[in-house]
C-alpha cells in the first residue's frame, strides 16, 4: 500500500544539506518520515545504502526501524535490495564499534568482551567499605547511583575511589560496559568518532529528547562531521530523565548546532475528537503547535469511581466486555496502562477473576518459582518415603538442589558441606547452621530454620493444598534474596495461583507436577506502565488510577518548590505520553487507592482519593461519567 505523505513529511524529504530538526508530536509519522528519506535519497539523490548511519536510543527501536526498513527492500524493481547494509545501531553500539576497532590505543590488550551488569562494581564497593570501615549499603548506593549518572551532586570521596579501582579492574581484565561506550570517547578520544563519522553521508537520529549527556556531546561530533544531518524527536515525550535524558540536553543540541528546524503536527493516530485535551496538556509541557487530526473517535471518557475496592477492575472488564462483543476491538487491541506496576498487578487479578485474559508486559518472564516448587515437591516426596528412618541419603541431584537453596538462603560454602555430610547421621534435622557467631545470631539462621520447618511440616502433611502451601512459604524464603520486592510480590501471587490449583487434588498422591503451571493466553489486553507503553499504540485505552497522589506520584512533591516544579512536570510528560497511545478512545479512570509508604523506615499507609489535577484543570474538555451510574451492555 502506497504511503499517503503529509504536506509537512515532503518538505523534510528535501533536505538535503546542513542540520534538520523535526519537531514531531505523537503520531505524526517520525519513523516513517526517516524511512522514506533513506529511500527516497537512493532512489532520487544517488545515495549509496552504506552511507547512512541510523542512531536510536534503544536496541528495540532499532530493530523496528530496521525491520520496516527492509520490508521494501524487494520494491523499485530491485533499486533497493542493499537496504540491508543500512548502519543501524544504538549510541553504544556505535561506541563499542569505535573501541573494538582501536581496542590498543584505548588501553585494552585485546579485544574487549562487553559485561553488561554492576556486579563487579558492587563488589568493588563492598570490599573498599569493610577496608574504610563505611557502610557497605549505603556506599554500594551511592556508587551505583553515581555511576549510572543519575546523581551529580555526591561528595563521599570514596565514591571516587571505587570508580577508580573498578576502572582497572576492567582494563585488567579486558571488559568493556555500556557506560565505558560512551565515556571512553571524550576528551582527546573525540577524533575517533570523526574518523568514524567520514564513512557516512547521511546522519538521521530518532528519539532524540530520549539522549543523555554523553550521547548528546557524540551527536554533536558527528553533526559537524556529517554532511547531511536529520534529527526528529518531541520534548513533550521526554520521560527517561531519571536515566540522564535531560530536557535541557535538547537545548544544548539546538543552541551548538543551530539547524533548520521542521515540525510535524498532523497525528495519523489521535482521533480528532481527542486533541483539545491532548493539546491542552502538551502546551503546559513545552510550547510549539497544537495537533492536528483528521481522523474520526470518540470523545475522551473521563470515569469516576467512588470507592476503594473492586469499582474500577468491574467497569474496565464490563467496558472491555462490550468492546470485544460488538466487534469494535479485538482482546489484544485494548491496554490497560497504570503510573505503578504494583497496581497493574492488582488489576490482573480482578480483570482475571472476570474471565478477561490480560498479558502482563512489566513483569519478567521467568520460570523459577514454578521449577523450584515442582523440585520441592520432589524433595517431600523423597522425605515423605524415608520420613521412618533417621539417616538420609539424598540422590546427587536432589542434593544439589538442597545446595543451591542453601546457598541463595546466605549459606557459606563451608556450611553447606557441613549440611549434606550430617544428613546421612542426623536426617532432615541436619539442614541447619550454628545460632551464633562471635556472639550474635547470623541473620541467615532464622531463613534457614524457618526453610527446615516448612517443608517438614509439608511432609507431615497429607492434604495437596496444605503441602503446596507450606511449600510455598519455603520456597519464599528463597526468592525474597534473589529477587527485588515488586517482582517477589509477582511471583508469590503466582504461587498463591498454584495453591488454588492444588484444590483439584484429593490426595498427595494424585498430584501432577506437569499441572502446576502458570500458563499465560496468547492474547489478552495489555497490562503495562506508561513508561512501557512508549512507541506502542492500541484501539482503545484505559489509563487507571488518576487520582492525585498517584498522577502525578506522591513523591513527586517535596519541601523544595524548584524540585517539585521539575518532577511535576515530568510526571505530566508520562501522563502526556499514556494519553497519545489510543486510535480509537481513552478512558482516564478515577479510582481511589492506597499505597504502602516508608518514612525514616517507618511504614505508612498512603490513601488517595482526589482527582488528578492533571486532569481537573481541563475537566471540561472530557466526557464525564459515574461508573457506578454508567449502564454498561455487554451484549
Amino acid at each position: 500500500m502506497q504511503i499517503q505523505l503529509t504536506k509537512e513529511q515532503k518538505i523534510i524529504l528535501r533536505h538535503n544539506h546542513g542540520v534538520g530538526f523535526i519537531t514531531a508530536g505523537a503520531g505524526t509519522g517520525k519513523t516513517t518520515t526517516l524511512l522514506e528519506y533513506v529511500m527516497q535519497h537512493i532512489l532520487n539523490e544517488g545515495a549509496d545504502p552504506e552511507d547512512f548511519l541510523i542512531l536510536s536510543f534503544s536496541n528495540a527501536a532499532g530493530e523496528e526501524f530496521n525491520d520496516r526498513l527492509l520490508l521494501n527492500k524487494n520494491k523499485h524493481g530491485g533499486a533497493l535490495k542493499r537496504l540491508d547494509q543500512v548502519d543501524v545501531m544504538t549510541y553504544d553500539a556505535f561506541g563499542k564499534k569505535i573501541i573494538q576497532e582501536h581496542y590498543a590505543e584505548f588501553g585494552f590488550r585485546n579485544v574487549p568482551v562487553v559485561v553488561t551488569n554492576t556486579k563487579r562494581l558492587r563488589k568493588c564497593a563492598a570490599k573498599i567499605a569493610q577496608k574504610q570501615g563505611a557502610e557497605k549499603k549505603a556506599l554500594t548506593k551511592d556508587v551505583t547511583r553515581t555511576y549510572h549518572g543519575l546523581t551529580m551532586d555526591n561528595d563521599n570521596p570514596l565514591v571516587d575511589k571505587v570508580l577508580k579501582v573498578f576502572a582497572k579492574v576492567k582494563q585488567r581484565r579486558n571488559l568493556l560496559d555500556f557506560k565505558d561506550m560512551m565515556s571512553l570517547l571524550q576528551g582527546d578520544k573525540v577524533a575517533y568518532i570523526t574518523r568514524a563519522a567520514k564513512h557516512y553521508r547521511y546522519l538521521l537520529v530518532d528519539e532524540l529528547q530520549d539522549t543523555d549527556c554523553l550521547q548528546a556531546k557524540m551527536l554533536v561530533t558527528l553533526a559537524s562531521a556529517i554532511p547531511t544531518v536529520l534529527m526528529v524527536g518531541d520534548p513533550k515525550q521526554n520521560i527517561y530523565e531519571f536515566r540522564g535524558a535531560l530536557a535541557r540536553n535538547w537545548q544544548d543540541i539546538t543552541s551548538k548546532l543551530k539547524p533548520k528546524e521542521y515540525t510535524l503536527t498532523k497525528t495519523q493516530r489521535i482521533p480528532q475528537q481527542s486533541l483539545p485535551f491532548i493539546n491542552a496538556i502538551g502546551k503546559e509541557i513545552y510550547p510549539g503547535a497544537p495537533l492536528s487530526s483528521d481522523i474520526k473517535g470518540q470523545p475522551i471518557q473521563y470515569i469516576s469511581c467512588q470507592d476503594f475496592g473492586n469499582e474500577q477492575a468491574l467497569f474496565i472488564a464490563n467496558e472491555i466486555k462490550r468492546l470485544i462483543n460488538q466487534g469494535l476491538a479485538k482482546v489484544d487491541e485494548i491496554a490497560c496502562l497504570g503510573r505503578t506496576r504494583r497496581m497493574l498487578s492488582d488489576l490482573s487479578i480482578l480483570l482475571v477473576d472476570q474471565r478477561v485474559d490480560v498479558i502482563e508486559n512489566y513483569r519478567k518472564r521467568t520460570e523459577v518459582h514454578l521449577r523450584g516448587i515442582r523440585n520441592l515437591c520432589r524433595m517431600v516426596s523423597f522425605l515423605k518415603r524415608s520420613r521412618d528412618s533417621t539417616s538420609l541419603e539424598l540422590p546427587e541431584n536432589r542434593a544439589n538442589n538442597l545446595a543451591s537453596w542453601l546457598k541463595r538462603l546466605g549459606a557459606s560454602p563451608t556450611e553447606i558441606e557441613t549440611v549434606l555430610t550430617n544428613l546421612s547421621k542426623k536426617g532432615w534435622k541436619a539442614v541447619s547452621v550454628a545460632s551464633q557467631i562471635d556472639g550474635k545470631e547470623p541473620p541467615h539462621y532464622r531463613r534457614i530454620l524457618n526453610f527446615r520447618n516448612y517443608i517438614d511440616q509439608a511432609v507431615q502433611a497429607e492434604e495437596p493444598q496444605k503441602i503446596i502451601a507450606y511449600l510455598s512459604n519455603a520456597l519464599r524464603m528463597v526468592l525474597r534474596r534473589r529477587h527485588k520486592k515488586l517482582d517477589l510480590h509477582l511471583l508469590i501471587r503466582d504461587l498463591a495461583e498454584l495453591e488454588i490449583q492444588s484444590r483439584q487434588f484429593k490426595h498427595w498422591n494424585q498430584i501432577d507436577l506437569k499441572l502446576l503451571d502458570r500458563s499465560e493466553p496468547e492474547t489478552g489486553v495489555f497490562l503495562g506502565t506508561m513508561h512501557g507503553a512508549k512507541g506502542r499504540e492500541w484501539k482503545y485505552v484505559f489509563v487507571i488510577n488518576c487520582v492525585e497522589g498517584i498522577v502525578p506520584i506522591h513523591y513527586a512533591k517535596t519541601d523544595d518548590l524548584v524540585k517539585t516544579r521539575h518532577a511535576v512536570v515530568s510526571e505530566k510528560r508520562l501522563f502526556y505520553v499514556a494519553c497519545t497511545r489510543h486510535k480509537i478512545g481513552l478512558y482516564l479512570v478515577n479510582s481511589p487507592t492506597s499505597l504502602v509508604g516508608y518514612k525514616n523506615k517507618k511504614r505508612k499507609d498512603l490513601k488517595f482519593k482526589e482527582p488528578s489535577v492533571f486532569i481537573e484543570n481541563h475537566k471540561k474538555l472530557l466526557k464525564y461519567q459515574e461508573a457506578a451510574k454508567r449502564k454498561v451492555s455487554t451484549e
